[in-house]
């Protein structure tokens, strides 16, 4: 599995929040300056889009959280209040075939087609 399985960026973004903010794997977007609050820095934006995850990273995700208050929402947008889906995933997919997922944590119950992708799997779903 590669990044390019990742096709929708939002689901990208749930495995960096994984590997850059919790694990540490991959290096997370440092700004060279405070970022204005009310608005998304596209050079967070960008760093984001090109960082490449290699398959040896993937295969250590063996959880992920789907929730408004990522760090990396931040990393991107401070002043984002996860009221709306600027963040929401579209495809689940790719995420439940990552090959060590075992759990996803969620506040928010899932759809019951998305949930139904996980556990057919048998990840563990937190909600």
């Amino acid at each position: 599995m590669t990044t390019t399985v990742l096709d929708d960026f939002n689901a990208k973004l749930v495995v960096l929040e994984t590997l850059c903010h919790d694990l540490e794997i991959l290096p997370a977007y440092m700004p060279e300056s405070d970022p204005e609050w009310d608005r998304i820095d596209e050079s967070a934006l960008a760093y984001y889009r090109a960082l490449v995850i290699p398959d040896e990273a993937l295969a250590q995700v063996t959880a992920l959280t789907f929730d408004g208050g990522l760090q990396i929402y931040q990393d991107i947008w401070p002043g984002w209040d996860g009221e709306d889906d600027y963040f929401g995933i579209r495809d689940h997919a790719p995420l439940a075939g990552l090959p060590a997922l075992h759990t996803v944590w969620t506040p928010d119950p899932l759809p019951a087609e998305v949930r139904a992708l996980y556990t057919d799997r048998g990840i563990t779903i937190e909600d």
